[in-house]
């Protein structure tokens, strides 16, 4: 969304006009012959400014020991307040009680982010151009339609990958997507925690492929650090000759990340809660029948139907309880819930299909407008 410039017109008061008509006088007038010294006149401005410092502070209710805050500043100026998922309100709400605080998910815009086979396929059954939430009605597409535009797009993606990183991906692999942001509460290296233990998942499952991607700014080292991270376990499997093959695409962008939502089988999402206000990587996989592997966080905890659009990772824990917890519930449904379901293409075609219907027809930008437009704007 493009930012915004506000722009506050004062209108002068009485008083300010006086102040006005003062000042052109004495403007005006013969210059004096300065009566105080440099010292007395900067105490006296410096106290003036003292006193209209406390006084627009006073109004503002600004703490002046602990200076300016710039959320709380526009809290108390915003005629309609909101988070950007449930939990993100809840936990807004928490941290500034004295505030009305409410919810608008966020969404994702569908046409940009559909695979172009998803689209020729939903123009032949559906009028979702005018209407997304006509996705609701994908159920009345074959599987098999749904299996033929998935495959193409899962095919485009490794091409790219053979392109750029002269890989060879096996599309009958089972393949997992992992892109966003490079910071250090997204933990892009948390699958990597028990390498022996995901080495014997996918031995037992004829091989694993995880693709990822992802910037951090030039001037957040953390975040750089973790795509290091990522990379030493790039180099770590390489020599050990593990039945896992993982990919790093550089130079993260729109078009890798329309590639990755659509061409992966499963979209792997584990923040650290609750630092996830929304995300909506996890939204864009799910418009393309792609389910989501997530910890309960941001937007997935509205769009999760356990073994219907995807699978939770742990559950609502504190940050200090949440990781021993999560990395075990990772590799357990990974290897005895999810890679098995994969294994029967129907069966697993189904969720994808529910994904669509379910997240992919609700998490869109015309529900996140019509919601802005009714509860916001035109109040």
């Amino acid at each position: 969304m493009p930012n915004s410039q506000i722009q506050t017109k004062i209108k002068p008061t009485s008083q300010h006009q006086k102040n006005i008509e003062k000042s052109k006088s004495i403007c005006n007038k013969p210059k004096l012959k300065l009566q105080k010294t440099n010292s007395e006149n900067n105490d006296s401005v410096a106290k003036t400014l003292q006193i209209q410092l406390e006084t627009a502070n006073k109004k503002l209710e600004i703490d002046s020991k602990k200076g300016f805050n710039q959320t709380e500043f526009i809290l108390k100026w915003s005629k309609f307040s909101n988070g950007v998922a449930q939990k993100h309100q809840q936990i807004t709400a928490q941290n500034y009680p004295n505030y009305h605080i409410e919810c608008i998910t966020n969404g994702v815009h569908i046409p940009t982010w559909l695979s172009p086979y998803l689209i020729t396929v939903f123009d032949k059954y559906l009028n979702w151009r005018t209407d997304n939430f006509a996705l609701k009605l994908v159920d009345k597409i074959p599987l098999v339609e749904l299996e033929i535009a998935k495959k193409s797009a899962k095919k485009d993606l490794f091409e790219y990958i053979k392109k750029t990183n002269n890989i060879d991906l096996d599309e009958n692999i089972f393949t997992i997507g992992f892109a966003r942001r490079a910071v250090a509460y997204k933990r892009a290296d948390f699958i990597f925690e028990d390498l022996d233990k995901l080495s014997q998942i996918a031995k037992k499952f004829g091989g694993i492929q995880l693709i990822f991607s992802g910037k951090a700014h030039p001037n957040d080292n953390v975040g750089r650090e973790m795509i290091k991270r990522v990379y030493d376990k790039m180099s770590q499997i390489d020599g050990q000759k593990l039945p896992i093959t993982v990919v790093y695409l550089a130079n993260y962008n729109m078009e890798i990340s329309k590639l990755m939502v659509a061409g992966v089988d499963i979209w792997l999402n584990n923040p650290t809660p609750p630092l996830e206000a929304s995300g909506t990587s996890g939204m864009k996989a799910a418009l393309n029948g792609v389910p989501n592997f997530s910890i309960l966080d941001g937007w997935w905890l509205e769009g999760w139907v356990e073994n219907v659009t995807g699978w939770a990772i742990g559950t609502e824990c504190k940050e200090s309880e949440c990781n021993l917890e999560q990395i075990t519930e990772l590799y357990n449904k990974l290897e005895h819930v999810i890679l098995p379901l994969f294994q029967n293409k129907d069966e697993w075609l189904k969720v994808c299909r529910n994904c669509i219907i379910l997240n992919g027809s609700h998490f869109g930008t015309d529900r996140v407008v019509m919601e802005y437009l009714t509860r916001a704007w035109l109040k």
